[in-house]
């Protein structure tokens, strides 16, 4: 069973409704992963059940990904057709896979009500590249503008349209009394 952060897996030919549709032209941009006990799999569960078609033009844009180093960041069990990698930015561990659009760095962070964002001045601050208008916020629900982070979190001094939940924002009501 995968333990991984995000998992793409293959698909099986003629899938039926119950089984794994083959993942096409899906658009992977500005996550940030830290100190994940596994980061990214492409290809999970080739061959098993019958599961034979790898990822298709899949784009890997801006993410940020930072360990341990223990483990690499991308695991790739099914080689994925016509990979776009761009604006990458991978810490220790390193990619796992040697492609062009990952770029080792290490980023600084701070924390802030409860999240690790980036520090001033660090790696991966107004470098993001390429064109993914379809991706206005970030994970506070701040707009996107001009020169673009790497990674979930936009620096702003823009309002915050989101917070980080709480305990008592989630799970059943007869849980938090």
């Amino acid at each position: 069973m995968p333990g991984q952060a995000l998992v793409l897996v293959d698909g099986i030919p003629d899938s039926p409704l119950s089984g794994y549709f083959q993942v096409k032209r899906a658009l992977i941009a500005f996550n940030t992963f830290v100190d994940c006990r596994e980061y990214l799999e492409i290809g999970n569960g080739k061959g098993s059940s019958g599961r034979a078609l790898p990822p298709s033009d899949v784009t890997f844009a801006n993410n940020l990904a930072l360990g341990t180093g223990e483990s690499p960041i991308v695991k790739v069990s099914d080689q994925p057709i016509n990979a776009t990698w761009e604006g990458n930015l991978f810490g220790p561990g390193g990619p796992g896979i040697d492609v062009s659009g990952i770029v080792r760095a290490t980023v600084q962070f701070e924390k802030s009500e409860g999240l690790l964002r980036p520090r001033v001045g660090s790696a991966g601050i107004d470098a993001a590249v390429g064109q993914y208008g379809d991706i206005e916020t970030d994970i506070d629900g701040q707009e996107r503008k001009g020169a673009l982070d790497v990674g979930c979190d936009e620096m702003s001094d823009g309002p915050k349209g989101f917070r980080p939940l709480h305990r008592a924002d989630v799970g059943p009501s007869w849980y938090n009394d």
